[in-house]
Parts: structure tokens; C-alpha cells; sequence
């Protein structure tokens, strides 16, 4: 599609999350075999966006437009690619271990969460700081230095 070797590494980065254009090639190759089929995409295309309906979470609707294809087939192709490609990459996928964990966990987490294994990022917003202080105490982010809410 609009992906190419003579595109800047940019784009690449932008649309997929992958550094550079050799390591989405390098990416395709590893996973030509597991793609779904598709009579009307091929299957370099399809990698492409199911890559970027995950990095930008872009709507089923404009992935269609986008390649030209009917809503039905991308929703059909993401979820036997997302199940087949998360099969087949797994390898790339490591855990740290539980004393790496434990030894890099933030101070404030250390006292009620000593068995905590992962951390899922969330957003903060900064937010005015409440009058009343048991609010004060329950949005105040260690992290940001400031009342923030969290989703």
C-alpha cells in the first residue's frame, strides 16, 4: 500500500510502531505463513492493517476505506489475525523476573503490593486540587506530583 522501501522510516514508525521498514519486512516474512488469507488483500496488506489497527486503533470502518475493502472482511481478518499473529510472535514476548520485578518496583508500591508481577499504565489528567483533603490524598499522584484522575 503506501508502505514502501522508498518511504521514510517515518511513516513506518508512524502507521505500525515498528522502528524502520526492514524490521516490518523482517516481521512479514516471520509471519507470511500465519496471515490470514484473503482473496482480495494481499498479505503484505493485511499485516499492514492489522498493525495499524493496533498502534492507532483506527476504526474498522476507515481501515476499510483505507484498503478498500468491506467492513465485514477487515473485522473477519483482525480477529483470526490478532489470534494467529499473538500465537506466533509469543517468543518475542519476556517477562522480567520476580526479583527484577521486586527490585525495580516503586517505593510506594512496596509496602501493599510486595507481590505485584505487572504494572498496566493508565492515563492521568490533571485535575484542580479538591478543597476537602480526603480527596486532596486519594488524587494525588506519586508519579505526576500533582491531583490527577485516573482511567
Amino acid at each position: 500500500m503506501f508502505l514502501n522501501k522508498g518511504k521514510s522510516d517515518f511513516r513506518t514508525k508512524f502507521y505500525t510502531g515498528i522502528p524502520n521498514y526492514e524490521a516490518l519486512q523482517w516481521l512479514y516474512s516471520l509471519c507470511l505463513n500465519d496471515l490470514p488469507n484473503s482473496n482480495i488483500l494481499i498479505a503484505k496488506d493485511v499485516l499492514l492493517f492489522i498493525l495499524m489497527k493496533i498502534r492507532l486503533n483506527l476504526i474498522n470502518q476507515d481501515l476499510a476505506c483505507r484498503f478498500n475493502v468491506s467492513v465485514f472482511q477487515i473485522s473477519t481478518l483482525l480477529n483470526k489475525g490478532f489470534q494467529t499473529l499473538a500465537a506466533s510472535l509469543q517468543f518475542l514476548v519476556r517477562w522480567a523476573s520476580k526479583d527484577c520485578v521486586l527490585r525495580t518496583l516503586p517505593r510506594v508500591f512496596r509496602p501493599r503490593f510486595s507481590k505485584c508481577r505487572v504494572i498496566i499504565d493508565c492515563t492521568e489528567i490533571f485535575i484542580e486540587r479538591a478543597r476537602n483533603l480526603t480527596v486532596q490524598a486519594l488524587t494525588w499522584s506519586n508519579y505526576k506530583h500533582h491531583n490527577t484522575i485516573r482511567y
